[in-house]
């Protein structure tokens, strides 16, 4: 330990790190690998206390299908781990590194705490939809057990899937339990050439409203070097996936003859979309993310096209943009974020400067009724606001 870094090796450490900060009243950013470190808002907070001595798988169960581990733990060892059996976390987690040029190591933590998905999560769901249970020091210095090894109504509230997205501002995440599914040993995308973002939309409609269990949906527009392209993509046993792709070729006819693209290049494909590495460059360019209805996406993204010099790509079937602005300055955020509002969506800057993440709602603002019922959870937790402070919202 430093006088402004703590790396903890177990919870009881955590815990007595967390007990002198709250006693202090001193705040402090939590970390995992490192590799997240400027999502969210800018902290002010001098100290930091990392996670990335705390690693070790604590229980894995293939036959239950869940696996829990210590928050430090790389994602990429989970991930090996599961693989060795050939199961796979479902939800299949964004890789930031290529967006925010860092080599450090992804956490299985910071993966929970911020609720980090990818495309395949238009099927199955969010990282919190398969975390089963948590361990985490509050804001008191408390230890906190929430959830377990298996998936069971709860009632009252749901401590597992609050700390799931609140960016470690409720509590120091120490260990995570995820349910696990069988890994696919197949995948093929299904390309359609030439179409506009309504027809996309469109036809990722009709794909998903169907029984063939379509686990991504994605559209790239059309840039100088290559025509727009809706990407629709099939997992599962290979005969599976040739008699579905067949059936969904007939289904949509009406939008082209798609190519077939098989399953080492879907795979490279789908790589890409998760991480957004088409969006990755210029690096000074401010990459937001925005979600709405798929009916209304293809007008907002217009919208912002007319103000804004930006490039996109959609993905959950059109119900999310990834928008890349050429410009880095306070004003035109603030424009985006007006824009945004004025056509029913919601954004969350994901990569901007330091002069935008602290000036800018990073998060989509709240109105002030639901801020009130978050300053309330906050202080539950954590009443000195010691954790990842102004981390989500000033102030918080």
């Amino acid at each position: 330990m430093t006088a402004n870094r703590a790396m903890p090796t177990s919870e009881a450490e955590v815990q007595e790190f967390v007990k002198c900060a709250h006693d202090s009243c001193e705040p402090f950013c939590i970390e995992g690998g490192g590799s997240r470190a400027v999502l969210g808002r800018k902290t002010p907070a001098g100290r930091l206390l990392s996670l990335s001595a705390m690693s070790g798988i604590v229980r894995y169960s293939p036959a239950e299908m869940f696996v829990s581990v210590l928050a430090g733990t790389p994602a990429s060892d989970v991930e090996k781990l599961l693989a060795g059996r050939d199961q796979m976390l479902p939800f299949e987690p964004m890789d930031h590194r290529v967006l925010f040029s860092t080599n450090s190591t992804p956490s299985i933590g910071a993966i929970a705490a911020c609720n980090i998905s990818g495309p395949r999560s238009v099927q199955v769901g969010a990282a919190r939809d398969f975390l089963l249970g948590v361990r985490f020091v509050n804001g008191r210095g408390e230890i906190i057990k929430a959830g377990g090894c298996v998936t069971k109504n709860v009632t009252g509230l749901d401590l597992t899937k609050l700390q799931s997205g609140a960016f470690g501002t409720l509590g120091v995440l120490t260990e995570v339990i995820f349910r696990t599914l069988p890994k696919a040993p197949f995948s093929a995308t299904l390309s359609y050439e030439g179409l506009n973002p309504t027809q996309a939309i469109s036809a990722f409609s009709t794909a998903l409203s169907t029984p063939m269990s379509v686990s991504g949906a994605a559209y790239a527009p059309s840039s100088s070097e290559n025509p727009s392209r809706a990407l629709l993509r099939l997992e599962g046993r290979q005969a599976s996936v040739s008699e579905r792709a067949l059936k969904l070729r007939r289904l949509l006819k009406e939008f082209g003859e798609p190519a077939l693209i098989g399953d080492e290049e879907s795979i490279v494909i789908w790589t890409s979309i998760r991480d957004v590495v088409a969006l990755a460059e210029p690096n000074a360019y401010t990459v937001w993310k925005l979600t709405a209805k798929p009916s209304l996406i293809a007008t907002l993204v217009d919208a912002l096209m007319q103000k804004l010099t930006a490039r996109y790509l959609l993905d959950a079937g059109g119900a999310i943009a990834w928008i890349a602005v050429s410009s880095s300055s306070v004003a035109d955020a603030l424009l985006f974020r007006k824009v945004v509002a004025e056509h029913g969506g919601y954004a969350t800057i994901v990569r901007a400067s330091d002069e935008i993440r602290s000036t800018v709602d990073v998060f989509h603002p709240q109105p002030e009724a639901i801020m009130g019922l978050t300053r309330r959870i906050k202080c539950s937790f954590d009443p000195n606001r010691i954790l990842n402070r102004d981390r989500m919202y000033r102030g918080i």
